[in-house]
């Protein structure tokens, strides 16, 4: 991770690992994980939510530099795009693999032990959705990297952690956002942000800040529900690709 101050809170604060692990798809031995956030559920924010949710999967920051330490270096063309780019999504999810059941003071979460949170599963940068071998996270946001010359990338949950049942709860939602992803913006200082997903772009609408955003569909909606839209896969890729190419060209 290119900034030693986003690196600190994602390994030291959120997950306890005691800084930056090597960068890898998938580790063959799991990480070491003593410990994890827990502010919600010591303010007691988990008990007040209605239902029976608690908070599982973790997720952390990753940018263009840990992209490049699994690809190598970015094909280039040019100078590319040097500003800083966020792409937020809304919460971790999708694969239980990353993780393993730990306890740390009378909780239970999967933090990503066994994988470099977003890290594409492939041999390159992808120059096309054949490429992402069924998986549209990290080899999607690879693509986007590549296809945009986007140089500077950091990419994120606003939750870091997943609710078990359903909607994340707004205080437990706004505790996260308060407590990683403000920070996580003042520190990247984005020029654009892409927010991958409709409940990102809620999200950021009203509890961030009025930095200029783009709303992308999410890559788990492109990958299985794509039908809904009356369009294809790659009907919805190219018109992300357009909305990128747009917030780009309004930067000069």
């Amino acid at each position: 991770m290119r900034d030693s101050r986003l690196a600190d809170l994602n390994f030291r604060e959120l997950l306890h690992y005691g800084g930056q692990p090597a960068v890898c798809n998938r580790y063959q031995s799991s990480l070491r994980c003593p410990g994890y956030c827990i502010d919600c559920g010591e303010k007691g924010l988990v008990e007040k939510s209605s239902g029976a949710g608690k908070l599982n999967l973790m997720s952390h920051g990753c940018d263009s530099e840990d992209f490049q330490a699994v690809l190598g270096h970015m094909p280039r063309e040019g100078a590319g795009v040097q500003q800083p780019v966020l792409f937020l999504l809304e919460n971790p999810g999708g694969d239980y693999k990353k993780g393993v059941k730990t306890d740390f003071l009378g909780y239970r979460k999967q933090p990503p032990v066994n994988h470099y949170y977003w890290t594409p599963n492939t041999a390159h940068w992808p120059r096309d959705k054949s490429e992402f071998k069924g998986n549209f996270y990290g080899p999607y946001f690879a693509y986007l990297m590549c296809r945009h010359q986007l140089m500077n990338v950091y990419i994120t949950n606003a939750a870091k952690c997943k609710w078990t049942h359903g909607k994340t709860p707004s205080s437990i939602l706004k505790n996260c956002v308060r407590n990683y992803l403000r920070r996580e913006i003042e520190l990247f200082q984005p020029r654009l942000v892409f927010c991958f997903g409709r409940a990102a772009e809620r999200v950021f609408r009203s509890m961030v800040c009025n930095l200029q955003f783009s709303y992308l569909y999410h890559p788990s909606f492109i990958q299985s529900r794509f039908r809904v839209t009356g369009r294809t896969q790659q009907q919805l890729l190219e018109e992300n690709d357009t909305r990128i190419c747009d917030a780009i060209a309004s930067l000069a």
